[in-house]
């Protein structure tokens, strides 16, 4: 994540990094609460200055609303709105994300 970050700061009109926090076990909306503790806390140790969304639903639910096949899972996408490409299971910032992201760029 540090690198798609450093994506952010280099090109701040073109990226922008968003994350998205779901429960991996609950779908009741008593997690959101615990959910947002940890959240601001992973974000604040990480210094990651980002959009953060929390899901009120459950992590199954997450998964089959955007095809993805697991969570964590990268989702790029163009200044159109359109999903360009879902990373899931098997991906690395370096070495897919990050070429990318460039390549959209223009770099």
């Amino acid at each position: 994540m540090p690198q798609l970050l450093q994506l952010q700061k280099d090109s701040p009109k073109d990226v922008v990094a968003v994350t998205f926090c779901v429960d991996q076990s609950d779908t009741a909306e008593t997690v959101v609460d615990d959910l947002k503790s940890l959240a601001l806390d992973e974000l604040t140790t990480r210094q990651m200055t980002t959009v953060n969304f929390i899901s009120k639903t459950g992590v199954e639910d997450v998964i089959e609303h955007y095809k993805s096949g697991t969570v964590p899972c990268v989702m790029v996408v163009g200044k159109d709105g359109k999903l360009v490409k879902l990373f899931d299971e098997e991906f690395t910032y370096a070495g897919d994300v990050v070429p990318l992201v460039n390549q959209l760029l223009g770099k």
